[in-house]
């Protein structure tokens, strides 16, 4: 399992990259795949390295939320995802 701190942390002061979202209210955390793809399993979270920075709000849509069905959800993170994969690579916290 890929842990890091360094990356989930990341998170503070960022702005939601939920597609059409750029909220930053201080709720943006690194919010976890719930794909197996990713490493996510019963009582285990996907790797570290499969976060994007979602606002309060985004992040109960995709764990909890009824409006989407599930390849909605996943269509939603995994372009959320690569926004913030590109600003984990400009902080340098992911190298090339």
């Amino acid at each position: 399992m890929i842990r890091s701190q360094k990356l989930t942390k990341a998170a503070n002061g960022e702005s939601c990259t939920w597609p059409g979202c750029s909220r930053n209210d201080g709720t943006t955390v690194a919010a976890h795949s719930n794909m197996s793809l990713h490493g996510r399993g019963s009582s285990l979270r996907a790797h570290d390295c499969f976060i994007a920075f979602l606002c309060g709000p985004h992040h109960y849509e995709y764990d909890y939320g009824k409006n989407m069905d599930r390849m909605e959800k996943e269509w939603h993170f995994m372009r959320a995802m690569s926004l913030t994969w590109l600003r984990l690579i400009d902080k340098g916290l992911i190298r090339l």
